[in-house]
């Protein structure tokens, strides 16, 4: 076989780079810079380049991996555990960690609102239309993100979201440590065998302080838990959906469709009266659901 594979594996090999940089740019203010070329004798602390920087190179990483990808004829990404992209979805994740981390990347509210949200919403349009979900391997290497992240005794739900989802519960959570839960919620994503499943009690020591006390275990994965085998949502769709519905209100475009990518998830799987256009608290809404689609 004398098919050359240059362009395929510089095309994978940037995109890794890039999403590499664009997570050490949200992570971190500050963050080394390394790349083909450059001297390892350079790596000291004083060169560490800002978040804005590491931002740029990721940016820089993923546009050149998404123009590699689009001049070859086929491709087969199988990087990521029991599953095989083809060129199509490699080109759409690639797109969507773009407006991923071009929307998330700003820390105060005047850098949000100077972010590139144009960019953020033709990078969504470009992005995925399905779930990557990785599968687990048995717990070899691939456990501890979904495992513990559905455990009841290492995390529960934010006191902060559970009161958005109910106002009649408190936040922050009384210093007493504890107080009486409804039997319902608003929201039907929460309840027993649902996403948010209500505890009788909180394990966590009240000497370390109840700021993150919460009744809510998240077990919309737990099924993970009795099969490290199963496929572990990494980027879901719903998420592409919600940077999209966010770029167009921020740019003022067509929140009819904003609304309708919204209620996707609010109104089929929370059972919540539908967003609209015109509703003032658009963002809010959409906020929520960012919050409850983790």
């Amino acid at each position: 076989d004398q098919t050359d594979n240059t362009n395929h594996v510089l095309a994978t090999g940037y995109f890794v780079r890039g999403i590499s940089y664009g997570y050490l740019s949200l992570l971190y203010d500050k963050s080394f810079v390394f790349i083909e070329g450059d001297d390892p004798a350079t790596l000291t602390a004083d060169v560490l380049k800002p978040y804005s920087e590491v931002y740029a190179q990721a940016i820089s990483d993923l546009e050149e991996a998404i123009t590699l990808g689009s001049g070859l004829s086929s491709m087969e990404v199988k990087g990521f555990n029991g599953l095989t992209l083809n060129k199509t979805e490699f080109l759409q994740l690639a797109n969507s960690f773009i407006a991923k981390f071009t929307a998330q990347l700003a820390r105060t509210g005047s850098e949000n609102t100077s972010s590139d949200w144009a960019k953020v919403l033709s990078s969504a349009n470009a992005g995925i239309d399905y779930d990557l979900a990785p599968f687990g391997d048995g717990g070899t290497s691939w456990l501890h993100g979904n495992y513990y992240f559905v455990n009841p005794g290492w995390v529960r739900l934010d006191q902060k979201v559970v009161k958005m989802v109910d106002s009649s519960q408190p936040y922050p959570f009384p210093a007493s440590g504890s107080y009486s839960i409804p039997t319902t919620m608003p929201d039907a994503r929460f309840g027993v065998g649902k996403d948010f499943v209500p505890q009788a009690s909180i394990p966590f020591r009240e000497d370390r302080g109840t700021y993150f006390y919460s009744y809510y275990a998240i077990q919309k994965y737990d099924s993970y838990r009795s099969d490290l085998t199963l496929p572990m949502v990494t980027f879901p769709e719903v998420e592409n959906d919600l940077l999209k519905a966010e770029a167009l209100i921020r740019t003022n475009g067509n929140k009819e469709m904003a609304a309708t990518l919204i209620n996707k998830t609010r109104v089929t799987r929370g059972g919540l009266a539908p967003a609209s256009a015109a509703d003032a608290d658009l963002l809010d809404k959409l906020f929520y659901e960012r919050y409850l689609n983790a």
